[in-house]
Order: structure tokens, then sequence, then C-alpha cells
């Protein structure tokens, strides 16, 4: 298992993936690569699951990232928004 590679305060130098998003895990058992953690936003958590899935031991990848943003809007912020972008 391939595990801790990537993780912050370990001693080890930031890995690729960590380089993108801090506070991302990346592990590998056998052939099925995990990313668990945090991304500030969903498109973030497809493209890193897509750059993942791109590697040659990688046959599987199990996406178990949470998007948590980097500043919470609103209700009024979010409905603003959606109507603007309705127009």
């Amino acid at each position: 298992m391939l595990s801790g590679c990537f993780r912050r305060g370990n001693g080890q130098k930031k890995g690729p993936l960590q380089e993108l998003e801090p506070d991302a895990r990346l592990s590998v058992v056998g052939r099925v690569a995990y990313l668990e953690g945090y991304v500030s936003c969903y498109q973030r958590k497809k493209a890193l699951a897509r750059l993942v899935a791109d590697l040659p031991a990688v046959e599987r990848v199990v996406n178990r990232l949470r998007v948590v943003p980097v500043s919470p809007r609103s209700d009024r912020a979010i409905e603003e928004a959606v109507l603007a972008g309705l127009k």
C-alpha cells in the first residue's frame, strides 16, 4: 500500500497532488487508488479523480473527496448568483 506520501506534515516533500490541493490524500492498494480529504470546489474533485485515473498503475479510482468551499456564501448570495446566471 502506498500511503502518506502526499500528507501534510509528515516530513516528506510535497507530492504533485498536494501541490494542487493541500488537504487531499492519495493512497493506492493494488491497482485501486483512493482519494480522501477535502477540496475547495466540485471541479477540483472531478479533475483530481481524472488525473489519478490516468496513472498507468491505476485501474480504478475511489473518490472520497469532500467539497468544502473556501468561503461559504449566504443563501441570499447563492440565490442572486443563480438568478444572474439564468438571465
